[in-house]
């Protein structure tokens, strides 16, 4: 049998639906692409990686390093939140600088 690899973008996609099941996960997937008829590039994605899931065993699954991705989905919906991004940040160091320099 063929070994089922996920590429980082289909393992981002499979994350941002906090999924705790294989199958559960699955529904989710099929449950959005109704939404992505105008996004042909994530409908191709989520499409691959429902497929890919189909074809691993739900042990396979629960061995899926997600949590890396999850982190990355929390510090962006927290920047987000806080109303950063990098352009303000950016625009905050540089405004630190001038201030620095000011004195």
């Amino acid at each position: 049998m063929k070994k089922i690899t996920f590429d980082e973008e289909e393992l981002f996609a499979i994350a941002v639906f906090e999924p705790d099941t294989r199958v559960n996960t699955i529904k989710r997937l099929e449950s959005v692409l109704p939404e992505l008829q105008d996004d042909p590039e994530m409908r191709d994605l989520i499409r691959s990686a429902r497929e890919k899931l189909k074809k691993i065993s739900d042990r396979e699954y629960s061995l899926l390093d997600l949590d890396s991705y999850r982190e990355e989905l929390e510090w962006d919906m927290n920047e987000e939140e806080n109303g950063i991004n990098a352009e303000t940040a950016d625009d905050n160091v540089k405004e630190t600088e001038k201030t620095a320099e000011e004195k």
